[in-house]
């Protein structure tokens, strides 16, 4: 998961959270995360925000066959929020 979002993402950095199956995407610009988060839940993708303002992402549900699909959704779905674009 962790490869397909930095080939997907390359300028967003990405966390293992170690206490769990969770990965922390840090952009390096503003994000509207509450657009993004809903947007997702739209598409069936759980995410949140931590308090830093990153967005967690939790791989648990995700078969690794299915990973590369959802990486692309959630690319597709930060495009369609992101203002800068």
């Amino acid at each position: 998961m962790m490869e397909l979002l930095h080939r997907y993402l390359p300028d967003v950095d990405v966390y293992l959270e170690e206490a769990g199956l969770q990965l922390i995407l840090r952009f390096p610009f503003s994000i509207d995360g509450k657009a993004l988060i809903e947007a997702c839940k739209k598409q069936q993708i759980l995410c949140n925000m931590n308090a830093q303002k990153d967005l967690v992402l939790s791989f648990a549900g995700i078969h690794e066959e299915e990973m590369e699909e959802a990486v692309q959704t959630i690319v597709s779905i930060w495009k369609q929020v992101d203002k800068r674009i």
